[in-house]
């Protein structure tokens, strides 16, 4: 289906079909799933020739045909005399909504509890079924929690379905679990609101329908912020979210139900949503959980954008210039709380890297690459290698040796610190691990030689410090071999 797309892109790219103008940006030619293809234009009979002349032309290419019979066309904004000549021309059906698609209905309006009656049929067919007159209490339980809970939810994770639909399936419910019928579920022995406690408060471990659906809205929301690759994320932000971010976003009846839900709940949002900071063209300034006062706009209230001079809009990015703070001095408790016990705290610059930024990480690389490669020895053989341990020991010491003699005082400070935290462990006679020497003297390649010149390199050559160090590790020899003899 690659050359579909290709061919798709290609005649929009030409001229030859026109996109719909919600799917200018991000560009939506099409959506597929295996055999189920949707193609958007703007519907003009231009766009309809293009989108015959792709699919001939795909016919072409790989021998695959649309079959008609099985194919309809859907228009918006057009009187039913439009609709009927453009289909025509198309040599496809007219549809009309709601349509199916991937199981779930398709419709320009809000899903109503009208639409939603023949899924109630469906859910009351399964309750009805043969293969469930015999099941035992603990079965219908799990009928419910996994077969009934998935339908309803596989709806509910995409669309926002009304109250009434949740409390009827739970009515439904209900009169299964303790009549096994569907009619009615007065007289139930126990309410439904505590079955649906968790068992260690009595209930029965199940979840009344309306939570899921207030965890589908807080998904919803999660994605929308954390989702930066989805295609609905984009197209929300092109499209919904183009003049206003999410948070000054009011609800409006102009929303589909979908993103009313998830505006609906932005104080639940405010309370669990946390951002990082990053770039800070991503978190919003008045709004979002950056500091640890929360919100601004919380704290400053609606005086906060004219005091600090940073609208309602703006992003965390557009209180700093060439990566440093950018704001008025402060003129009240809360601006001054801001400024110096929260913003002096940050110390992740916002924006793009600066040369001071590729200095550091230049610096830090020194220290890096030392323990890189002493580790890559080390660590990535196959083999027993406790004879290269103590040569990498030394190599270590004295390349923080060398670094902590540095004339850049920052550096000469960071290799000072990590060389006291080196000796701690691996000083001279009394910190090493002298079996790490003797490993690397019983290597034939080594030997004592290769011990004497690790410690004249660390010591000094003829110092009495690398005599003191060869002597006892000569000594040590000396004792294993003779208790090897005894």
């Amino acid at each position: 289906m690659e050359a579909l797309t290709r061919l798709l892109e290609e005649a929009v790219d030409a001229g030859l079909i026109r996109l719909h103008p919600m799917c200018q940006e991000p560009r939506i030619t099409h959506l597929l799933f295996a055999d189920d293809l949707l193609i958007f234009s703007d519907g003009s009979r231009h766009s309809l020739t293009g989108i015959k002349k792709v699919l001939s032309d795909f016919k072409a290419l790989t021998g695959l045909d649309m079959n008609a019979a099985k194919s309809e066309i859907f228009f918006g904004g057009y009187t039913e005399i439009q609709s009927s000549v453009l289909s025509d021309i198309a040599g496809v059906k007219l549809g009309t909504f709601p349509t199916r698609y991937l199981g779930l209905p398709l419709n320009p309006s809000r899903v109503s509890y009208a639409t939603l009656q023949p899924f109630l049929e469906r859910i009351t067919s399964k309750m009805h079924s043969w293969t469930v007159k015999n099941l035992s209490f603990a079965g219908k339980v799990r009928m419910v929690a996994s077969v009934i809970y998935g339908m309803v939810n596989f709806w509910s994770s995409v669309f926002a379905l009304p109250k009434r639909f949740y409390e009827k399936v739970d009515s439904l419910c209900c009169a299964f679990l303790w009549k096994n019928r569907t009619s009615s579920a007065a007289g139930t022995r126990v309410s439904w609101s505590d079955i649906c406690k968790p068992k260690k408060e009595g209930g029965l471990g199940l979840r009344r329908l309306e939570e899921f659906q207030q965890v589908f809205n807080l998904k919803r929301v999660w994605n929308f912020f954390s989702g930066s690759g989805s295609l609905w994320v984009a197209w929300l932000h092109s499209n919904v979210f183009s003049r206003r971010c999410y948070w000054t976003t009011a609800d409006s009846q102009r929303l589909s139900p979908t993103v009313r839900s998830m505006i609906r709940i932005k104080e639940t949002v405010a309370e669990f949503l946390r951002c990082s900071i990053r770039d800070g063209r991503a978190a919003s300034f008045w709004y979002d959980y950056w500091t640890h006062m929360g919100p601004l706009i919380e704290g400053f209230g609606q005086r906060g954008p004219r005091e600090l001079r940073i609208t309602l809009e703006s992003v965390v990015a557009d209180a700093t210039v060439n990566g440093e703070w950018q704001l008025p001095p402060a003129r009240s408790n809360v601006a001054e709380t801001l400024q110096i016990g929260n913003l002096s705290g940050i110390t992740k610059r916002c924006g793009p890297p600066a040369s001071w930024d590729w200095n550091a990480v230049e610096k830090l690389t020194w220290f890096l690459v030392i323990f890189y490669n002493s580790t890559w020895v080390v660590s990535a053989s196959s083999k027993v290698i406790a004879f290269k341990c103590y040569g990498e020991i030394v190599t270590i010491e004295r390349n923080l040796t060398g670094l902590a003699s540095s004339l850049d005082s920052e550096l000469k400070l960071k290799a000072s610190e990590m060389l006291k935290k080196f000796l701690k462990y691996w000083d001279g006679i009394m910190g090493v691990n002298k079996m790490l020497i003797l490993a690397t003297i019983f290597d034939r390649t080594k030997k004592m030689h290769f011990a004497k010149l690790c410690f004249e390199k660390l010591c000094g050559k003829d110092s009495l410090e690398a005599k003191e160090m060869a002597k006892s590790v000569t000594e040590l020899l000396t004792s294993m071999f003779k208790e090897y003899i005894m």
